[in-house]
């Protein structure tokens, strides 16, 4: 099975296509990091985990929630945190592509869309 998502990113949307597709309102993010390791998962709430991905909803070792969009073979990801509001339940979110130098184009993508 070949799972991917095509992300989108437009002036004012992030829109995440695909199994547990997601829009993400550019208004609503805190904070872009381009990080090399993810933190230690627990457990997927909901959501798709086989050799090479991990799509859906998880839980963090700290008891967070994250929403991951991950291909395990490549060491690069995009962390995007959101501004807290309420219970909202995906706060934390995780998206790398095919290859470090995708994930990187894709950071640098973002970071200059929230820095404008």
């Amino acid at each position: 099975m070949n799972y991917s998502n095509e992300v989108v990113v437009s002036d004012d949307m992030i829109e995440i296509k695909g199994e547990y597709a997601m829009d993400i309102p550019v208004s609503e993010i805190d904070t872009v990091l381009l990080v090399e390791q993810l933190p230690s998962i627990k457990l997927r709430t909901n959501g798709i985990s086989t050799a090479k991905v991990n799509i859906g909803n998880f839980k963090m070792s700290d008891g967070n929630k994250c929403r991951l969009y991950i291909n395990k073979d490549v060491d690069a990801f995009v962390e995007i945190r959101l501004v807290a509001q309420g219970s909202q339940l995906q706060s934390l979110i995780f998206i790398n592509r095919k290859t470090v130098e995708e994930t990187k184009a894709l950071y640098e993508e973002i970071f200059n869309l929230i820095r404008n």
